[in-house]
């Protein structure tokens, strides 16, 4: 499981770990804010900076309009808002990212299919757990 940063080359080398030892990539897009923000509510606008999630996010879980949610503090209060259902709902949202997404676009690293930003794969690797726990996403 990995943050997908700008770096093409640290991102593609992760892929192939993964699949090399037989496991799976869970990354989240280039920025995590995404990710927290989808456990709360769709998100398929298009973003053309890092911290344009920011406010989205702040406004999701109720934080203060000048909140720091890469602190400790804040992200203490961010994830005591996340419930289990919230964490389904992040991979429904996460879903529908990935069906909107044209697969002719896809870029193929190994056997992974890997789109343009926003792109997540790290509900693939919650996904399993849930399965694992006899636990139904839906």
């Amino acid at each position: 499981m990995f943050d997908h940063d700008d770096a093409a080359a640290d991102f593609e080398r992760a892929i192939k770990a993964c699949t090399k030892y037989k496991g799976e990539a869970a990354y989240s897009n280039r920025n995590f804010d995404l990710w927290l923000l989808l456990h709360k509510q769709p998100f398929l606008k298009s973003v053309t900076n890092n911290n344009d999630y920011v406010n989205h996010v702040r406004k999701a879980y109720g934080l203060d309009n000048d909140a720091d949610i890469k602190k400790e503090k804040e992200m203490e209060r961010i994830l005591k808002q996340i419930t289990l259902q919230d964490v389904k709902t992040a991979i429904h949202n996460v879903k529908a990212i990935r069906n909107s997404k044209i697969k002719s676009d896809a870029k193929k690293i190994g056997k992974v299919e890997v789109y343009d930003n926003p792109d997540l794969m790290i509900h693939q690797f919650i996904e399993d757990v849930f399965k694992e726990c006899d636990e139904p996403i839906t």
